[in-house]
């Protein structure tokens, strides 16, 4: 009868340890499908899910997440390209990332991942890059000026007679350039309008930062140094033509990037706890949040295929 007993109470404190785990994993479940934040980035990613297919680079800034990382558009699962490395750029075919690694190099690596290849060792920092959206080239800048990278000779040649401090750069199919410059504590914008860049003129535009130009070279953007919103203005008239935020959070905006198609460019918020990438159609009322991380900057996007209908 003891040990009857015995068996008996083992028992009842095991079904009671069972019963215990099993209800703690139901209230753990249904906390995660209530969890505010998963929410909150579901919603968000199923706004770009009806809207586009494509993907989106960039690289994170925390120091256990540091490198360059790929994610497809509308969806949270990311996956690490490299370690370490910054501001990622897309191939014009989608297949190919290009960044920088430490103050001065240029790599390239697939977008499936595996081994990286190094372009460039340049002897002074390159603050950054762009790639021309059909020809095999990449433009980079640095303290003396802005070079041309050919990809399939690697050799490097000089544009000569541009501003001087290049902080940023885009160019369009037909070589269109546009850059900014610090100028003491602010940038200011310049443009180059010619098919024959050998024989431009820099045309001083606004003051502001971080510009990038479609590839069609018909609008370029400006955060006008405020970075509390940015406008995306005629390449030829400099008229205002929309006006980008974040939403539904109203964030800092910078380092903008198009993308490979022509309505359509991804930025970033810029906040010291809140950084996250967008997406924005030329008309839009709102951008589309894409990255969750916290911690993404310099993104870059690629786009497979438009869904809705009115974005085409």
């Amino acid at each position: 009868m003891k040990a009857l007993f015995s068996k008996l109470k083992y028992r009842l404190l095991a079904t009671v340890i069972f019963l215990g785990a099993a209800g703690y994993a139901v209230r753990s479940f249904i906390d995660y499908k209530e969890d505010p934040v998963r929410i909150w980035r579901n919603e968000r990613l199923a706004l770009v899910r009806e809207r586009v297919e494509g993907f989106v680079v960039f690289e994170r800034l925390s120091e256990k997440n540091k490198g360059i990382w790929i994610q497809k558009l509308g969806h949270d699962r990311m996956r690490r390209l490299t370690t370490g490395g910054r501001f990622p750029r897309f191939s014009p075919d989608g297949e190919t990332i290009f960044f920088l690694r430490g103050d001065n190099e240029v790599y390239r690596i697939s977008k499936k991942g595996g081994d990286e290849t190094k372009l460039l060792e340049w002897e002074e920092r390159i603050p950054g890059i762009a790639v021309h959206p059909k020809n095999s080239e990449i433009l980079f800048i640095s303290a003396s000026g802005i070079w041309r990278l050919n990809l399939e000779t690697l050799d490097v040649t000089k544009l000569e007679a541009a501003p001087e401090s290049p902080a940023a750069i885009d160019l369009d199919e037909k070589m269109n350039i546009i850059i900014s410059t610090y100028e003491g504590r602010h940038h200011r914008i310049w443009k180059q309008q010619t098919e024959d860049i050998r024989h431009s003129a820099w045309e001083r535009v606004e003051p502001g930062c971080s510009a990038a130009l479609s590839p069609d070279g018909k609008l370029f953007s400006d955060n006008n140094n405020r970075h509390t919103y940015m406008e995306i203005k005629s390449f030829k008239t400099n008229e205002v033509l929309h006006q980008v935020q974040t939403y539904p959070e109203n964030y800092l905006v910078d380092n903008e990037a198009w993308t490979n198609l022509n309505d359509w460019m991804v930025f970033n918020s810029d906040t010291t706890k809140h950084r996250f990438a967008y997406l924005y159609r030329m008309g839009d009322e709102h951008s589309l949040m894409v990255t969750f991380t916290w911690d993404s900057d310099r993104p870059d996007a690629f786009i497979t295929r438009v869904l809705d209908p009115s974005s085409e």
